[in-house]
């Protein structure tokens, strides 16, 4: 082999002066050996690749797939009006139900949008409005105004489990709305209350309509108390919201409103939702709601009904006749409870039978709640199947407004629709005159010392 020619005084740059080891790498330096071997190299890497980037292919091919389903089907519910069944509460919880899921659309055309007029009546828990569902229904509805934190399955649970009690002395719930305002839709009961009954004289109650009405409340309560593993206590026991059918038969509304609402901490508080004069020591101090509650309000409607007048009279502020329960007391200690007695009822009744009613009352208003009867021991006395038992001592809470010996002077009004009348009242040595004008009756009672 001759000498390596020089260009330019460097010797030229050609395969013969590469490594021994680079030459080696290259095999016999040909360029399909040298791409061959690059291609093996990096092939795994190349499918880990092409892998991951399929399996994202099919994730995203099935949540679009998913999506395009939810989307079509949401059109098709959307699209179809179903006015009363577009969702039940057996399809959201399971199980066999007469609960009904209402559209808001439905309810706001059944009540005209909600409109004022059709407002009959108010409450802690919102205003009713009387409706007319498209079948020609007529209904109640309840438009919520607490902010529930429940989801709309707690709320539908708690309807449910309302829906589920039925009993003849209780007003029966049909259905609710939980889009875009809480609503609860009742049988609608046309003949007033047993507040507006005997407070606003629109229905002349004999003696006999009253003792059933008591008696049947009570039965309705003790169904509640008994037969209820979910909900605690109406909380709410008052004339208002004892509704009377054509027949004069009472059903309690608004039962189960307080446990709908119970879960929500800080939003509600039992002692908020009672009414004053109605409310229990033991619920008004420390929010303790249970059926003793109850037999407690029950007790005090029990003497409204006997006498004809509410539990509290701002018009007899000052004397110990403001106060009905304590009154009553202060009659009782004279053996004197039968001149309690509405006198709009006309002697038409049994003194014994007016007599065990107030006693009836005088034990389901015991300050303690273990010495007052359950609702069901109350229907037992009434219905004469039961003794009563011994008439207890004044609680505290009648002994702290010290009533004694002294004079009770001042007026309570009755709602008189017809025209003027006058009536005369006697409490034994007391006098009584009565005074009529612009369609009111105020009586004035004197007890000397």
């Amino acid at each position: 082999m001759g000498p390596i020619p020089m260009e330019n005084g460097k010797l030229p740059r050609t395969r013969f002066l590469q490594p021994r080891r680079a030459l080696l790498d290259h095999g016999d330096g040909s360029e399909g050996g040298s791409n061959n071997t690059s291609s093996k190299g990096m092939s795994p890497l190349v499918w880990v690749y092409i892998g991951a980037g399929g399996a994202v292919i099919l994730l995203l091919l099935f949540v679009v797939c998913c999506l395009g389903y939810w989307l079509t089907k949401r059109r098709a519910n959307t699209g179809r009006r179903m006015p009363f069944n577009d969702l039940t509460p057996s399809e959201v919880l399971g199980g066999k139900t007469e609960a009904r899921i209402m559209l808001y659309e439905t309810l706001a055309e059944a009540t005209n949008q909600f409109d004022p007029d059709r407002r009959i009546g108010l409450g802690r828990f919102g205003p009713i409005y009387m409706g007319e569902l498209p079948d020609g229904t007529e209904v109640a509805v309840r438009r919520l105004s607490l902010n529930s934190r429940q989801g709309k399955r707690e709320f539908a649970k708690g309807v449910k489990n309302i829906i589920e009690l039925q009993h003849r002395n209780v007003v029966k719930l049909i259905g609710c709305c939980y889009s875009n305002s809480r609503l609860l839709v009742y049988e609608y009961i046309g003949n007033g209350s047993v507040a507006s009954a005997l407070f606003e004289g629109k229905i002349n109650l004999e003696w006999s309509t009253r003792y059933k009405i008591l008696l049947e409340t009570a039965q309705g309560l003790s169904y509640l108390h008994e037969e209820s593993q979910r909900i605690l206590a109406h909380g709410d026991i008052k004339a208002s919201n004892i509704l009377l059918d054509i027949t004069m038969r009472p059903k309690i509304a608004d039962f189960g409103l307080a446990n709908l609402f119970y879960y929500d901490a800080g939003e509600v508080k039992f002692q908020d939702m009672a009414s004053v004069g109605y409310i229990a020591p033991e619920l008004a101090l420390h929010g303790q709601l249970s059926g003793k509650a109850d037999v407690f309000s029950f007790g005090v409607l029990a003497l409204e009904v006997v006498s004809g007048r509410t539990n509290t009279d701002i018009n007899l502020i000052g004397t110990n006749m403001q106060h009905l329960l304590a009154w009553v007391w202060k009659l009782q200690e004279r053996e004197q409870v039968i001149k309690i007695l509405d006198p709009r009822i006309k002697g038409n009744y049994m003194e014994e039978e007016v007599k065990k009613v107030i006693n009836i009352a005088i034990l389901c208003t015991q300050d303690a709640p273990k010495l007052r009867p359950t609702m069901a021991r109350v229907v037992s006395m009434l219905k004469g199947e039961s003794p009563l038992p011994n008439m207890p001592s004044k609680p505290g809470a009648m002994q702290a407004l010290g009533l004694g010996e002294q004079n009770m002077s001042g007026t309570f009004s009755i709602r008189i629709p017809s025209e003027r009348k006058s009536r005369r009242w006697g409490l034994s040595s007391s006098t009584a005159s009565g005074i009529t004008h612009s369609g009111r009756m105020q009586y004035s009672v004197v007890i000397p010392r």
